[in-house]
């Protein structure tokens, strides 16, 4: 089958002059999208799982300031072991 560069690295199948490279191009484009939001909805999901984690021992009455803050950090730290990031960079670390 011949082939004619599209854009990105897609490389679109050519079928003559009158071909129909649009119908191909507009697949390409719903694939990324699709990929798109399946990503984004995975990144969503992650953050609300932390940030439940974290409400809900801010949250918990029974839980000294002290015991808040070792939680917290104990979430943190959980982030950082199962994401392999060593150190959390916070924007008044700049």
């Amino acid at each position: 089958m011949k082939t004619r560069e599209g854009e990105g690295s897609f490389s679109l199948p050519y079928l003559g002059e009158r071909g129909t490279t649009l119908a191909t191009t507009a697949l390409a484009t719903d694939f990324i999208q699709i990929v798109a939001d399946e990503m984004s909805a995975g990144v969503e999901r992650a953050v609300e799982y932390w940030l439940t984690q974290i409400d809900q021992i801010v949250t918990n009455d029974k839980i000294t300031a002290l015991g808040k803050l070792t939680a917290v950090q104990g979430v943190l730290r959980n982030y950082e072991r199962l994401t392999g990031k060593g150190h959390l960079q916070f924007a008044c670390d700049k």
